[in-house]
């Protein structure tokens, strides 16, 4: 099933936020869409362990209690279910994927 107009301007908004100005002669069709799936598929199974780092701890403060406000903070965030993505995670991702892109944007 090939994109609707509609669709096609709207993954081409979002990819230009990623790719900058060269998705505009890329042909948005149901490749880019499937790598596009997979780019955000990637990016957030980086930001879902992004979530389980823990945070620097401030100077001074007793560590037992830093350590479980932060799992405290990291269960929370999980039941959330947040949908953000880290940008760390979008810019590793989109480079790791660019050469994906290029290939299927010219046809190969």
């Amino acid at each position: 099933m090939s994109l609707s107009i509609q669709e096609q301007n709207n993954l081409r908004s979002f990819l230009f936020g990623i790719y900058g100005g060269e998705v505009n002669s890329w042909p948005m069709n149901d490749d880019i869409f499937d790598l596009t799936y997979i780019l955000l598929q990637k990016s957030r199974k980086c930001s879902d362990l992004m979530d389980l780092v823990p945070r620097p701890m401030p100077p001074g403060q007793s560590a037992s209690k830093y350590i479980t406000k932060q799992v405290r903070t990291l269960i929370l965030n999980k039941i959330k279910d947040k949908k953000e993505h880290y940008n760390t995670c979008v810019t590793g991702v989109k480079w790791g994927m660019k050469r994906d892109f290029t290939i299927k944007a010219n046809g190969l």
